[in-house]
């Protein structure tokens, strides 16, 4: 690991606070607040960022799913029917406001 780099921040006042605040409680050098401050924001930069972006774990997706229970598929309707159906019903949307331009 390389030596020590001295460098100049511009820190925002509520920042400065926040890290004068936690450097009296310590009662720690300044430095070493900041420091821990950064690696804290970096290592949670890193665990919460995407697969394929960098180191951590993956992102987590949610999904809202329909349950068509005995509604439809249990009455004999199959799923790709089920969808051609509501292809169908879109395309109708799609032509009537096509043929009336005052519908939103």
């Amino acid at each position: 690991m390389p030596g020590k780099t001295r460098t100049t921040l511009t820190l925002d006042p509520d920042v400065v606070q926040a890290l004068e605040q936690r450097r009296r409680k310590d009662k720690r050098p300044f430095r070493d607040i900041v420091n821990d401050a950064l690696r804290a924001g970096l290592a949670a930069a890193r665990a919460t960022r995407p697969k394929g972006l960098g180191e951590g774990p993956p992102a987590v997706w949610a999904f809202t799913t329909f349950d068509f229970g005995e509604q439809l598929i249990g009455k004999g309707l199959q799923p790709s029917e089920l969808l051609a159906l509501i292809d169908e019903e879109e395309d109708r949307e799609r032509i009537a406001k096509m043929m009336d331009p005052k519908k939103p």
